[in-house]
C-alpha cells in the first residue's frame, strides 16, 4: 500500500496540517512532488515551509508516523509593509499559552510585495477587515536581521500568547497569599513571585527566578535561576531548595540547600545539608553556622561556626562537589553493570551445559556489549575522580568563634577543632597537603 497523505486546514484558515500514514510493503513513499500536489489540491498556496516538508520526508523515509504537522502558516499583519509567519502553533482567537525560551525564534518577518501590510491565510485569501489589523508586540521581543532575513525573537523565558491583538510573553507569575495544599503546586517557565509563605508539602518549579516574600516550610523549591526567600526556611528535615544560580535567604534550619552559584544568608544556617558550587557568604553581623554537613567549593564566611554545646558541624571545601555527585552516580551504574555481567555468566554456563548454542551466542553478544559500556564508564569515572582532586582556592573566614565539635575536610584531610578559637581563616595548604589555620 502506498503512503497516504492527509491535509487539514484550521478553522481560521491560518494553518495547514499534514499527516502521513506510512507505506506498507513495497508501497511508494511520499516525495516532495506528491506532498506539494496534495497541498495544491487542498488549496494551500501561502506560507508553506520547505524546511518542515524536508523534515517530514526524512521521517517518513524512516517509516515514522507523521501526525498533524504544521506545514504552512498564514501571514499576520505586523507593521508597515511587513507581516509575520509564525513558527510556533499559536492562534489569535484562542487563549493558548505556549512556553518559550529566551532566544527562541517566534516568527519570520516577511516583506509584503505590494508595499501594504496585508495578511493572508494559507489559501492565499486576504484577511477580513477585523482580522487585518497590525499585530503589536510587547517589550519582551527582539527583531534579528541577517543575510537570511528578519526574525522575531523571544527576549525572555515565559509563556507566549495573543491578547487583544497584542503578542505578549508572560515572563512572571505572581501569587498573592500563602501557597498550601489547598491551592496546590506551581510550575511556570518564567519567574515566580509569591507574596506570602510556602507551607509544607508543596512543589514549586520556576523556569527563571523564584521569590518568596515570607517563610518556606517543608517543601521542594526548584529554580533554573536564583531563589530569594524574604525571611527563611523552616525545613523540618524535609525542605529542599535547588537553584541553578544563587540562593539568598535570612536563615535556614533542618533543610537541604543545593546551589550552582552562591548562598547568601543574614542570620543562621542550622542543621542543614548544603552543597554549594560557589561561596556561602554572610550578609550581616552575628551570622552563625551550627550543625549539619556543608560542602562548598569556593569557601564561606560566618561570625561563628558550631555552638557552646559542641554541635557537630562538618564543612568540606575546596573541591567541585557536583563532580563528586556524578562520580557517585557512575559508581552505582558500574556496580549494576557488574551485577548484570555476573548474571550473564551464570546464564551462559547454563546454556552451554544444556547445549543451547543459539542462546549461548546471543548471551555472548550481549556480554560483549555490556563489557564495552563498562569500559567506557570505568574510563569516564577515572577521569572524573581525577577532576575531583583538583583544588579550588577557598577559605573559611570566621570573624568570631569556631567552637569545639567543628570538623573541616578537604582532599581527604581533616582538621577537628578541640578548643575554642577566634578570628581565624581555615585553608588548604597545597604545598604541605594539610588544612591550616591563620589569624585574620
Amino acid at each position: 500500500m502506498d503512503a497516504r497523505i492527509l491535509v487539514s486546514v484550521s478553522e481560521d484558515k491560518m494553518k495547514a496540517l499534514l499527516s502521513i500514514i506510512p507505506a506498507v510493503g513495497s508501497g511508494c513513499l511520499p516525495t516532495k512532488s506528491s506532498l506539494m500536489t496534495v497541498l495544491g489540491e487542498n488549496g494551500i498556496v501561502e506560507g508553506i515551509s520547505e524546511e518542515i516538508l524536508n523534515s517530514i520526508l526524512e521521517r517518513s523515509g524512516r517509516e515514522e508516523l507523521v501526525t498533524d504537522e504544521i506545514v504552512a502558516q498564514g501571514l499576520i499583519p505586523f507593521q508597515e509593509s511587513e507581516a509575520l509567519k509564525f513558527l510556533i502553533d499559536i492562534q489569535a482567537d484562542q487563549e493558548v499559552l505556549i512556553p518559550v525560551e529566551a532566544g527562541d525564534v517566534i516568527a519570520e518577518i516577511v516583506s509584503c510585495e505590494d508595499g501594504d501590510s496585508i495578511g493572508l491565510n494559507v489559501l492565499g485569501e486576504p484577511l477580513s477587515e477585523d482580522e487585518n489589523k497590525s499585530l503589536k508586540v510587547d517589550e519582551h521581543f527582539k527583531i534579528k536581521e541577517d543575510e537570511t532575513g528578519k526574525q522575531l525573537i523571544a527576549g525572555v523565558k515565559g509563556l507566549i500568547c495573543i491578547e487583544e491583538n497584542r503578542l505578549i510573553i508572560k515572563s512572571k507569575k505572581v501569587f498573592k497569599g500563602d501557597v498550601s495544599r489547598t491551592n496546590g503546586n506551581i510550575q511556570f517557565p518564567g519567574t515566580i513571585e509569591i507574596i506570602g509563605s510556602v507551607l509544607s508539602g508543596i512543589y514549586i518549579n520556576a523556569g527563571n527566578d523564584l521569590k518568596v516574600r515570607d517563610v518556606v516550610e517543608a517543601s521542594l523549591l526548584s529554580s533554573s535561576g536564583s531563589i530569594l526567600i524574604g525571611r527563611g526556611v523552616k525545613g523540618d528535615r524535609k525542605a529542599v531548595l535547588r537553584s541553578n544560580k544563587d540562593i539568598n535567604l535570612g536563615f535556614a534550619e533542618n533543610s537541604n540547600l543545593m546551589s550552582n552559584g552562591n548562598i547568601l544568608y543574614k542570620k543562621a544556617l542550622m542543621n542543614c545539608q548544603i552543597k554549594c558550587n560557589g561561596k556561602i557568604l554572610s550578609q550581616a553581623e552575628g551570622t552563625r553556622i551550627i550543625g549539619g554537613r556543608i560542602k562548598v567549593k569556593n569557601g564561606l564566611s560566618a561570625d561563628s561556626i558550631g555552638s557552646e554545646r559542641g554541635a557537630v558541624t562538618f564543612i568540606s571545601f575546596g573541591q567541585d562537589y557536583l563532580v563528586e555527585d556524578q562520580i557517585n552516580v557512575m559508581d552505582r551504574e558500574i556496580e549494576q553493570l557488574n551485577s548484570h555481567l555476573e548474571s550473564l555468566e551464570l546464564m551462559m554456563k547454563t546454556a552451554e551445559h544444556k547445549g543451547q548454542q543459539k542462546k549461548l551466542m546471543g548471551l555472548r553478544k550481549k556480554k560483549i556489549q555490556y563489557l564495552k559500556v563498562q569500559e567506557k564508564k570505568v574510563v569516564k569515572n577515572f577521569l572524573m575522580k581525577d577532576k575531583f582532586e583538583l583544588h579550588f582556592d577557598s577559605e573559611i573566614k570566621v570573624s568570631g568563634t569556631i567552637f569545639p565539635g567543628t570538623v573541616f575536610e578537604s582532599h581527604g584531610r581533616k582538621l577537628e577543632i578541640n578548643e575554642r578559637i577566634t578570628s581565624q581563616t581555615v585553608f588548604f595548604d597545597s604545598e604541605t597537603g594539610k588544612i591550616s589555620i591563620k589569624q585574620i
